[in-house]
């Protein structure tokens, strides 16, 4: 009740109501379709978690990601691929992650982010 509360103050009040849910192991059974009547977002995007090292086991299968995909009309949907290249990744060691290139001694908990943005693009600069 809370959340459609201020989803309803967010909308009336003319802001653009944007809603992304993340779909791991945990939750692609769940169907949100209930909610989103009733709050009415904008936009709605899903996006297929990318998981890897300790938390490789909320991945989904390409197959529960096409289940995932049916139940949502109207909804953007973005696939690991697409996030891989599209976003900065951060994991929760604080390693940043870009364009598939994973780096693991480049944490945001030991460097500023502009040393490990830096430290990312000579990496990527030597793969080629």
């Amino acid at each position: 009740e809370r959340l459609i509360t201020l989803c309803k103050i967010i909308k009336d009040n003319g802001i653009k109501l944007k809603i992304n849910t993340c779909i791991t192991s945990l939750n692609n059974n769940e169907d949100i379709n209930e909610l989103l009547d009733t709050i009415k977002p904008d936009r709605v995007k899903v996006l297929r978690a990318f998981c890897h090292g300790d938390t490789e086991k909320y991945n989904i299968t390409d197959n529960e990601w096409d289940i995932v995909k049916s139940k949502y009309n109207n909804a953007i949907f973005e696939d690991n691929d697409y996030m891989k290249t599209s976003y900065i990744i951060v994991d929760s060691t604080g390693n940043l992650s870009k364009n598939n290139l994973h780096i693991t001694n480049n944490s945001l908990l030991l460097k500023n982010v502009k040393e490990c943005l830096d430290y990312i693009s000579h990496s990527k600069e030597e793969k080629q």
